[in-house]
């Protein structure tokens, strides 16, 4: 599954250059496996999410950020809701093996932070002098 996430997400798509020739997405089937791809990780994230559920909160010292999550969406008083929907995207955001480099490294250039030191400035190239 992620190696089909990395593949999709880093390859060549003329559609991403040249918008009127979306048509090609659909005769390759690129946008077929990314229907089917995206279904995974939902179906995935669905299980995760699920298991936590199931298991529930009952002051175990194993707390993880989808229990903490999960709490939120149960309590009443947050001013904003968390929806599942909410809870899959911080899943995803985050800087962790499952998912979170997948989409930060491929889509968010300006991560390339995470591969340095935390709270480091992001290195800089001189300008080029002509």
């Amino acid at each position: 599954m992620i190696k089909e996430t990395m593949f999709l997400m880093g390859g060549f798509h003329v559609p991403d250059f040249f918008p009127s020739m979306g048509w090609v997405n659909v005769v390759t089937g690129f946008r077929e496996r990314l229907r089917k791809n995206h279904k995974e990780f939902d179906d995935f994230l669905d299980e995760v999410i699920a298991e936590h559920r199931d298991k529930g909160f009952k002051g175990e010292e194993h707390i993880d950020l989808v229990d903490v999550l999960l709490q939120l969406q149960t309590n009443k008083d947050t001013e904003v809701p968390l929806s599942t929907a909410n809870i899959k995207a911080v899943i995803l955001s985050r800087k962790n093996p499952v998912g979170g480099s997948v989409w930060n490294r491929l889509n968010m250039p300006e991560y390339g932070v995470n591969c340095q030191g935390v709270g480091e400035p992001p290195r800089r190239r001189p300008p080029r002098v002509v």
